[in-house]
């Protein structure tokens, strides 16, 4: 039998308004929110999504309609219960790091690669960071071999 608690705010909850409840612990106030997100989580588009994330061992998923891409779920989004529309693309020629001035700059997460006006991939920032540093790593071992510590400790003027 659900609780004063649970009674009252339980449809409020589930029309998705923000609600502030006050009652004694163990009035069922969690379970309520609680129920709340697994029913949005069941009832939505994202399980499906879900399913194949998890059955891919992926973050993300594309949507299509028809042969367009119009979205994306993420991880993110399936907790929020919306897919996120609106993607950025950027062109297969681009570095690592013009992708991280694209991720920072316009404080996105995932971007469509494109070649020739057809996408050919999906990065992610997580993707370009570990490319970044991969590259950077590169250039330090690069230079760790012209001039290492052990070379500036025992390096003398010319007299």
């Amino acid at each position: 039998m659900p609780t004063t608690a649970q009674q009252q705010a339980w449809p409020r909850s589930a029309n998705g308004e923000h609600l502030l409840i006050t009652a004694p612990t163990g009035s069922g106030k969690t379970l309520t929110a609680f129920l709340w997100a697994i029913d949005r989580l069941v009832s939505g588009p994202g399980p499906a999504a879900l399913q194949m994330m998890v059955e891919n061992k992926v973050g993300s998923t594309l949507v299509k309609e028809g042969s367009r891409i119009v979205g994306i779920y993420t991880e993110r989004d399936l907790m929020r219960d919306h897919m996120s529309r609106g993607l950025k693309f950027a062109p297969h020629t681009d570095t690592a790091y013009d992708l991280m001035d694209k991720f920072l700059g316009l404080r996105l997460r995932h971007l469509l690669i494109d070649r020739d006006d057809e996408f050919i991939g999906l990065l992610s920032i997580g993707d370009v960071i570990k490319a970044a540093l991969q590259d950077k790593t590169r250039e330090f071992e690069v230079l760790e071999r012209i001039a290492n510590w052990q070379y500036h400790e025992e390096w003398k003027p010319r007299q």
